[in-house]
């Protein structure tokens, strides 16, 4: 009895000295990682400037832009002309890089300023908080892959940071333009109508009809058993289903499923405004530019509120022709959009997306409809 008294006495031993043993290992392991993690801090050190920033200003020495929170809207807009179409992506993705912003390496400064470009720097960007607070980050000269920064009042700490908030500065006004905010997402479910003019005007109506849906194997099964009476007695029969079938109609005629309507379709459930050329607050590009004018688009379609009612509307693209010559005497064409509503605004758009609409604009539906054949064939040769 003694002698397993012992051997117990020296198992619970062996096992409270593992559990000393595994308790110190894990306490070394915390402490390591702590002391790995303070490293890290240390050598990648954050960036602090101010905390939920309701105004940011970024300048590259080429351009300042300053933008401003809407707290109502939850959007950011742009200072000098809140109207302006603005994509926010730009403004919340620098806050967003600057919120979690660590410096590649820190450093006391070792020279003057000017030896990291930061004396007179002219790319900088700068945040303030609802209460005032602000901080301005200074970008210096490139240090390979990185910049030189400091914090305006803090010049004493040089950072190396990595470029992507430099580079997210060098984007202009207009590259932050909303390109989607003027056209309605149109599908073939919501057209009415479509009147296409220029040289020649076209009016394009698009119906709706519901066709009941043919079941080719239930067809087949009925089929092999009519012979049996007795089984077609006893069958029930199925409810038929429904399909939404859209008719395009020239006038009266019926142009559904002709190649030029689908070409027409796809432009238009494609349609892109592409990039910003040009904007101002107070002429309009029609006017200004109505001798360059060679086609307007305008679509009739039904759009839902936020209360699930439905209603006609309208929408209207006018395409614009410039032509310049070069010093060496070549042409070159450029296409431009100018919206119904939205006249201050001047898109470049891409000619081969939406070839068909200006060619309906151009030689009528007619003319086009023999103009895409010539180009079928043509393909078919090359072939």
């Amino acid at each position: 009895m003694a002698k397993k008294r012992r051997q117990l006495l020296i198992l619970l031993l062996v096992l409270a000295v593992l559990v000393v043993l595994l308790l110190a290992g894990m306490a070394w392991s915390q402490y390591q990682a702590s002391q790995e993690a303070a490293a890290e801090a240390e050598a990648s050190p954050a960036i602090e400037t101010v905390t939920d920033p309701v105004t940011l200003t970024y300048s590259n020495g080429e351009h300042t832009l300053s933008f401003a929170y809407d707290e109502e809207a939850d959007a950011w807009y742009y200072q000098d002309d809140p109207d302006f179409l603005l994509d926010d992506g730009t403004v919340t993705s620098i806050l967003s890089e600057l919120e979690s912003l660590t410096a590649v390496r820190a450093f006391a400064l070792e020279e003057e300023l000017d030896a990291y470009g930061l004396a007179d720097s002219a790319s900088y960007l700068t945040v303030t908080d609802a209460d005032g607070n602000s901080a301005t980050l200074r970008f210096g000269i490139a240090s390979g892959e990185e910049y030189f920064a400091c914090l305006d009042g803090q010049e004493d700490t040089v950072y190396t940071v990595e470029s992507t908030l430099y580079d997210e500065i060098q984007t202009t006004l207009y590259d932050q333009a909303d390109s989607t905010a003027p056209i309605p997402t149109l599908t073939e479910s919501i057209l009415s109508a479509l009147d296409i003019s220029g040289a020649q005007e076209t009016s394009i109506t698009v119906k709706a009809v519901e066709v009941e849906v043919e079941d080719e194997e239930e067809e087949a099964d009925a089929e092999e058993s009519s012979d049996d009476a007795e089984s077609t007695d006893d069958a029930e029969a199925d409810e038929p289903e429904y399909e939404t079938v859209y008719y395009w109609y020239r006038g009266e005629q019926d142009i559904t499923g002709q190649e030029l309507q689908e070409e027409l379709l796809s432009e238009l459930t494609g349609l892109d405004l592409g990039t910003l050329s040009d904007y101002s607050a107070e002429d309009s590009f029609l006017e200004t530019r109505a001798d360059q004018l060679v086609a307007t688009v305008r679509v009739t379609y039904s759009e839902t509120d936020d209360e699930g009612e439905t209603s006609d509307a309208d929408f209207a693209i006018h395409l614009l022709e410039e032509t310049t010559t070069g010093e060496d005497g070549t042409q070159s064409t450029q296409l431009y959009a100018v919206v119904e509503g939205y006249e201050g605004y001047l898109w470049t758009v891409d000619a081969d997306s939406v070839q068909w609409l200006r060619a309906v604009a151009q030689d009528g539906y007619e003319g086009a409809m023999a103009a895409l054949s010539a180009e079928a064939e043509a393909e078919e040769t090359e072939e």
